[in-house]
């Protein structure tokens, strides 16, 4: 499997679905060594009077240490999600076929 491709088909069908929900959509630049924003984020996004940043996962959600650095990247950001409504840290996990149809299952940090 491909992994890496996987993951760009993934990111794209995100990337897609934020931009006809009306949101400019930043993706990461894939250079060398430098895969994510801020070593947490595939995707910024700006609309609707809202920030998001997006993590963008295909078939499982990230481990406990995402979620630790994540908290500690608000904190010394001063991006306090719960006085700051207009930022959103989210989790979007692709889950594929099987019985059920393939869905986004999202999650806020």
């Amino acid at each position: 499997m491909n992994c890496v491709g996987k993951g760009k088909r993934v990111q794209l069908l995100a990337r897609d679905s934020l931009v006809h929900d009306g949101y400019l959509v930043e993706v990461v630049p894939h250079l060398r060594f430098k895969k994510d924003y801020f070593n947490l984020f595939d995707l910024i996004c700006v609309g609707h009077g809202f920030v998001r940043f997006i993590q963008v996962k295909s078939g499982r959600r990230p481990d406990l240490d995402w979620y630790l650095r994540c908290k500690a990247w608000l904190k010394d950001t001063s991006l306090d999600v719960t006085l700051n409504s207009r930022v959103r840290v989210e989790v979007w996990v692709w889950k594929c076929g099987g019985k059920a149809a393939s869905h986004w299952w999202k999650d806020e940090v």
